[in-house]
């Protein structure tokens, strides 16, 4: 679907490879590329119709572009299906001013339209770096905020082990820790091989003064890790801690 090239296009832009960062904080998984296909409702107008004329390095010509792609969606209420092309744009073209937050806006109303995990999915994660980028308590907790609900959306519709790990981990960031400790055990329960699950579980149980429960499930997430890259993120994480494992 044409929505499906703007957000892997959009996080292949954002760098959103990065498969953790690498503390106790909330993950991004990676992400890939698809194809450019036709917009949904609209089979013969793509992105490039849409964004070709537009001077992708001259801030003001992007700027303009996004107030006039605002201004034709004010216009266009009620026509959703109309509307999802214009908000794809506007992720793109946010992200080229570097305002993850207002490429979050754009996917987060694709995914009211739509209703599908992935779109609320991609909203959260936005949010979470852009909130992770503020240097205002007030405003990295708003963000975090907009990024748990838009990852709530989400985990009701997709019973994704990495989705729902997320969740648990931006609601961390919150001080949410006992609901998120829920949904690490939900998950643990659903996907009992999920590395990460565990791990974040141990994490929590660690701050939480329970250090035998906590190594236990870290040792846990050891053993399912499946990669060498995934036993190096865990110990990067532990190393941030007094645990030895």
């Amino acid at each position: 679907m044409y929505r499906w090239y703007l957000v892997f296009f959009l996080l292949t832009l954002a760098a959103l490879s990065t498969i953790i960062i690498l503390d106790t904080k909330p993950a991004q998984e990676p992400a890939s590329n698809s194809k450019d296909v036709p917009a949904r409702g609209q089979a013969d107008l793509t992105y490039f119709d849409f964004h070709g004329g537009v001077d992708i390095n001259s801030e003001s010509e992007i700027s303009r572009r996004i107030e006039t792609i605002e201004q034709t969606l004010q216009e266009m209420d009620g026509m959703a299906e109309v509307a999802i092309p214009y908000y794809g744009e506007l992720m793109l073209l946010y992200h080229e001013l570097g305002r993850k937050d207002g490429a979050a806006e754009a996917s987060r109303h694709i995914a009211m339209i739509v209703e599908d995990a992935q779109d609320w999915w991609n909203a959260a994660t936005l949010f979470y770096q852009w909130a992770e980028e503020q240097t205002s308590a007030e405003s990295r907790q708003f963000y975090m905020g907009r990024a748990a609900d838009c990852y709530s959306q989400a985990a009701k519709l997709l019973g994704d082990a990495s989705l729902h790990t997320d969740y648990a981990i931006v609601l961390l960031n919150l001080g949410r820790t006992d609901r998120a400790l829920e949904i690490l055990k939900e998950s643990m329960e659903n996907k009992p091989t999920y590395y990460r699950s565990f791990l974040y579980a141990g994490m929590i149980l660690y701050q939480n003064g329970k250090n035998d429960e906590s190594i236990s499930y870290i040792n846990r997430s050891i053993e399912k890790a499946k990669t060498e890259q995934e036993l190096q993120i865990i110990h990067s994480v532990v190393a941030n801690t007094s645990i030895e494992i």
